[in-house]
């Protein structure tokens, strides 16, 4: 099938769900900039269906599609498809590491002239990661430059009525024990403490635990230790239906991931724990969030004790 002609915009970007969701206030400054105009991505569909819920894209090209592969090797037969879709666009950004210029060369090959490439990674000690990506763009197509503390996450009321209407029967905390590595996260024993100490606080408290599944076995630790009727698990599940969730609870607590960043772009008071991650480059931007680095870059001196003393601070 041909993709249309949107004569738009098309952002191409890959990456993990943090990687994405700092992407999301540049995608909010550029439907600001280009009302009247679509806005597509190419992208990982589970993760950019954020965008699409949220109003900030019209529709997601699967970024691993076969389609686009030959763009990434010289002098390849280019399909029509993709082609006439990198054609038709009014400007093309890329976040994609293109060692050599490859893919932009591809891209110029089937006629596009308006390609801006981004950073691919934010680099350390280089400020928020929102900001390092979104800046050359905004330079690029004279935009003024965006505040992305301000940005948040607005899905359609559907999603959200779904989550309220459930967890407006307590007051619940989200947790997130998982990150993309376990470099990154604390022992599941001070979890399991802490929410225990949690609980033991506050007898109407609810904790909502969220992960994926690289987490499976700090969930299996949590769903064994803690009480069931107070808790509730939520597995991998589609991420505009983690973020309407995440948005009806009163804070989150997390490591440097990708659902931290979630959390925060809800909207909600979020304490972060951060190992060997830079917290000046990935800490989510937003007011709310009381970030905490481990002495040494290292989670496993990180005292149950300091994590209690900044979520109490919270309220």
């Amino acid at each position: 099938m041909t993709l249309p002609r949107a004569n738009g915009t098309l952002v191409l970007r890959g990456g993990a769900i943090g990687d994405f969701i700092v992407t999301l206030p540049l995608l909010e400054s550029l439907r600001r900039a280009f009302p009247d105009e679509p806005l597509e991505l190419g992208a990982h569909p589970a993760i950019a269906s954020l965008a699409v819920a949220g109003g900030l894209a019209d529709a997601v090209h699967p970024i691993e599609s076969a389609g686009l592969a030959p763009f990434f090797a010289p002098e390849a037969e280019l399909p029509a498809e993709w082609s006439e879709r990198f054609h038709g666009a009014a400007r093309l950004i890329s976040f994609l590491h293109d060692p050599g210029d490859v893919l932009q060369t591809n891209i110029r090959r089937t006629g596009a002239t308006s390609w801006i490439q981004g950073p691919h990674r934010p680099v350390d000690c280089g400020g928020p990661a929102a900001r390092q990506l979104a800046a050359s763009i905004e330079r690029a197509l004279g935009l003024a430059p965006g505040n992305p503390a301000d940005f948040r996450l607005r899905l359609d009321c559907a999603a959200h009525d779904e989550a309220e209407s459930f967890l407006v029967r307590a007051p619940w905390i989200a947790m997130h024990p998982g990150s993309g590595s376990p470099r990154k996260n604390w022992p599941v024993e001070r979890w399991i403490e802490t929410a225990q100490t949690l609980l033991a606080q506050r007898t109407n408290l609810r904790l909502l635990i969220l992960a994926g599944e690289a987490d499976r076995a700090a969930l299996r630790a949590m769903e064994a230790t803690l009480p069931h009727e107070r808790i509730w698990i939520v597995d991998h599940a589609p991420l505009p239906h983690v973020a309407a969730l995440l948005a009806a609870c009163e804070s989150f607590l997390g490591h440097d991931s990708g659902i931290a960043h979630l959390a925060a772009s809800a909207g909600i008071p979020c304490v972060l724990l951060f190992g060997p991650s830079d917290a000046s480059v990935w800490s989510p931007p937003q007011p709310r969030v009381r970030t905490i680095q481990s002495p040494d870059g290292i989670l496993d001196r990180l005292p149950v004790e300091r994590v209690l003393d900044e979520i109490a601070a919270l309220a």
